[in-house]
């Protein structure tokens, strides 16, 4: 039995909310997808593409070569035969051993196998916030408790077919550990009618992620095939701290030759501000996805609104050619209506209390490429994306991707490829590309063109345009040192400050350095260099 207990002390705001309006970091991202394949390896027997893609530590032609030779010569004995597919080698195999697995025949369940993960993490920041400091003539509001943040995370895989997690948490200024708390038991065993068995919390990754989205996502990255790439992997167990975008309830998946269905029901509550109207009926304008419950006003919001999900996606595979079909419904209802505000640039949003969201969806490979659609609709209203990634040779990438939605398109769990925190009034194209020098060194290149068909907020006149040009050199000497040198330019228009009433465009450059160099087995040294630069009609920065 392994067992691996990790206590933290921060004294820097690492917040267990994220704001939904700034990207995440990469290297977490991949810090996170790296310690779930350390705990979940793949099997190397049963991987799909969707599992490749994700762990992102071999490129697309990599992949096809490795399902050409599994198809070619059958079951894999060990993990040391992936040498011999072409285009893979030691190099390859070394730097994804600590995250596959192959297993020959059924395994049985051992408590001595049993993995076990347990995180206890407390933050501070060192800089009085206005919040615990003592109250004022101006503001009399404070926090309620400590200015500490605490977590207790567990997650165990008891044996291959079943694993479980629980967390909880408090923010700073929240008064109970037990302020959120989540937890989830799975079931998975590939092989069995019925394979997928989630009690607890979870996420849906369907299609592109117009209707359903989970699991962690790049969007715009350097990694221009990764991240433009999404695969459907039905229901995920949900252990994240962020306290929105997750389901609570029940998910089933069935299978049978090329089909396999899941299905889930869920019940969860929300936050939410309510208001009435003028015939006393209640309302809400925005679901509060914070999950923070510092003040009374704060606790008052908590729990107003509670949220019914039920949901199906059916998902077909051919069985000669590498294509997957699926089609994919949710249904919400709401135990109170939302309603528009009365700012210029909601207008045209959906409100109501119950809603359908459907998509067709499908990935499949065709002339050395990997491509991907899909199709969504909501009430009034439609979204689709389109793309494609191919590999031109071992030392050059492509990828594209093109996306529509409408003004008044809304799913809430859609978490789709674009330049807007949500899905809805963009239609833009997105360019990338890699190109390797050497096994050490790649440049890494997009451009992403977009438009805003209707008025968004700090914009107020419709058809407003943008774009977004990234450029990154990256050097690697496995464990010695690697470095990136990295410019993004993004341009948008945005309304000038008042008592103007016009459009001005706004540009920002934004530099970083990053050198991370290996000291010994057990320290390295790691050291980032950011700057930013906006210049406008209305301003002109550094930062």
């Amino acid at each position: 039995m392994k067992f691996l207990g990790l206590l933290l002390f921060a004294s820097l705001p690492l917040l267990a909310q994220v704001d939904e309006t700034q990207p995440w970091d990469e290297s977490e991202i991949r810090s996170s997808i790296f310690q779930y394949y350390i705990q979940n390896p793949i099997d190397i027997n049963q991987a799909k593409e969707a599992d490749w893609y994700h762990l992102g530590l071999v490129n697309s032609s990599q992949i096809k070569a490795f399902f050409e030779f599994k198809k070619a010569t059958g079951s894999f004995l060990s993990i040391w035969e992936l040498q011999a597919i072409p285009l893979w080698d030691l190099a390859t195999l070394k730097r994804i051993r600590d995250f596959i697995i192959c297993r020959t025949n059924s395994p049985t369940w051992n408590w001595q196998s049993a993995k076990h993960l347990w995180i206890h993490r407390i933050e501070f920041t060192v800089e009085e916030k206005k919040g615990f400091s003592p109250p004022d003539k101006r503001s009399k509001v404070r926090y309620f408790n400590s200015p500490y943040a605490e977590l207790h995370r567990y997650r165990g895989q008891i044996s291959p077919a079943l694993g479980m997690g629980f967390l909880a948490q408090k923010d700073a200024g929240e008064s109970q550990i037990t302020d959120f708390t989540s937890f989830y038991l799975q079931w998975h065993k590939p092989i069995s009618t019925l394979y997928k068995i989630i009690v607890g919390n979870f996420v849906n990754q369907w299609g592109q992620g117009l209707i359903q989205a989970g699991g962690f996502s790049l969007g715009k990255s350097y990694e221009s095939i990764i991240s433009t790439q999404k695969f459907h992997q039905g229901s995920i167990p949900y252990s994240s701290s962020v306290e929105s975008g997750f389901y609570r309830g029940l998910v089933l998946g069935f299978q049978r030759k090329q089909w396999n269905m899941e299905t889930f029901i869920s019940k969860r509550n929300w936050d939410a501000n309510i208001q009435t109207d003028s015939l006393g009926w209640p309302y809400y304008t925005s679901l509060n996805r914070s999950g923070l419950h510092r003040t009374s006003s704060e606790l008052e919001n908590k729990n107003q609104v509670q949220e019914w999900s039920l949901g199906n996606s059916l998902n077909w595979q051919a069985r000669r050619i590498p294509l997957s079909l699926q089609a994919n419904i949710v249904w919400s209802r709401w135990s109170i209506p939302k309603r528009n505000s009365s700012r210029a640039y909601q207008i045209d949003d959906w409100q109501g209390n119950t809603l359908v969201n459907s998509s067709l969806s499908t990935n499949f490979t065709w002339q050395k490429a990997q491509w991907m659609a899909e199709l969504a609709f909501a009430p009034q209203s439609w979204a689709f994306i389109h793309g494609a990634a191919w590999a031109q040779s071992k030392a050059i990438d492509f990828s594209y991707v093109f996306r529509y939605a409408s003004t008044s398109y809304f799913s809430p769990q859609a978490q789709a490829f674009g330049e807007n925190s949500e899905v809805g009034n963009e239609m833009g194209l997105f360019i990338g590309n890699q190109y390797r020098w050497s096994k050490r060194s790649r440049l890494s290149s997009y451009l992403d063109l977009f438009l805003f068909p209707a008025a968004k907020y700090q914009v107020s006149q419709a058809s407003t345009w943008g774009w977004e040009l990234l450029h990154r050199f990256q050097f690697e000497r496995r464990n010695v040192y690697n470095y990136f040198i990295q410019i993004k330019w993004t341009s948008k228009e945005e309304d000038a400050p008042k008592p103007v009433s016009d459009l001005i465009r706004k540009h920002q450059w934004q530099f970083s350095g990053d050198l991370k160099k290996t000291i010994n087995k057990k320290w390295d040294w790691h050291s980032r260099l950011m700057g930013t630069y906006l210049h406008s009609p209305a301003q002109k920065d550094w930062g």
